[in-house]
């Protein structure tokens, strides 16, 4: 269950830097602006990117790791109730 809410919010908060980053986009300095600015705007670009990057890494793993979890206990609960059947079965031979 913690690994669930924290894969979806690893989303929303990938989603919410994406819209930031398209804001930031907006904003962008002139050609003519001083280098210094335009530094600062490509400093603030990789921040925003390195952070979707994360952000869309983490949320791929955590959704990996969920059916990895997932198929465990499928597999678990498969084997349990195949138990079940086999005893059910040996149960009604022995009482015939």
């Amino acid at each position: 269950m913690v690994l669930r809410v924290i894969t979806t919010a690893s989303i929303v908060c990938t989603i919410l830097v994406f819209f930031l980053s398209a804001q930031l986009l907006l904003h962008h300095p002139d050609r003519s602006a001083p280098r210094a600015e335009k530094k600062q705007f490509a400093d603030r670009l990789a921040i925003f990117l390195a952070a979707e990057v994360i952000g869309l890494i983490g949320s791929g793993l955590g959704s990996v790791l969920i059916v990895r979890q997932a198929k465990r206990e499928y597999r678990e609960s498969s084997m349990q109730l195949m138990r079940t059947l086999v005893e059910r079965g040996k149960d009604d031979q022995t009482s015939t």
